[in-house]
């Protein structure tokens, strides 16, 4: 497939960025659009990230990873054996679900969009947001001290959505480092940093 695909998105996007990161591990060159009004016309939910490829057009980023996955030679994105394939969908599943809401919608953006007084922090909803933050992470732990990686044996689908919502927590946006409670994802988040395919896409804010 010649076609060049289009992410429509902002680069801050968390899940913008998990395209662009396994857009980038399966080595496909990529268009990044800023998303603008034709987003409306191309998702209805008007969320991004949108993709356009070959007359394609795709919503929803687990369903746009998995294209790339298929659609494009390159390294594995998604594990072969069934029980590991069920293992990457639960994570997903769950980082869609649970850690996006607690980690970005609750804590991240509060940080990044201030809306207290004078465009202050709301310190009092961060503060209200750590708890169920480090239940999470507690979580995390527990599955990465069972696998290196949320998709099985190799970086995949899971980890490129995960490790963008991880690297807010520790890249310069939030004051307080909350992984240092947890040195077992600090590892994984710094060995996901490292990959080629991450350089210029985590590790700075750009909001």
């Amino acid at each position: 497939m010649p076609a060049t695909p289009i992410i429509h998105g902002p680069a801050f996007s968390t899940y913008v960025r998990s395209v662009m990161l396994c857009c980038r591990r399966k080595g496909v060159d990529f268009r990044l659009e800023a998303p603008g009004s034709k987003v409306a016309t191309l998702n209805p939910y008007r969320n991004v990230p949108v993709i356009e490829h070959a007359g394609l057009v795709l919503f929803e980023t687990a369903a746009i990873c998995r294209y790339i996955d298929r659609a494009f030679e390159g390294p594995a994105l998604s594990p072969a054996g069934p029980v590991q394939l069920a293992w990457m969908d639960q994570w997903i599943s769950v980082a869609n679900c649970y850690f996006d809401p607690a980690i970005i919608r609750r804590y991240v953006l509060e940080y990044a969009f201030p809306k207290g007084e004078q465009g202050t922090v709301r310190l009092d909803r961060t503060a209200a947001a750590e708890p169920d933050i480090k239940r999470n992470l507690g979580i995390m732990d527990h599955a990465l001290s069972q696998c290196e990686y949320f998709s099985g044996p190799a970086p995949g689908i899971a980890d490129f959505i995960i490790v963008p919502m991880l690297d807010y927590l520790t890249n310069g946006l939030i004051p307080t480092n909350l992984l240092l409670e947890w040195p077992v994802i600090e590892r994984y988040l710094d060995g996901m940093r490292q990959l080629p395919c991450s350089q210029g896409v985590l590790g700075n804010p750009r909001i």
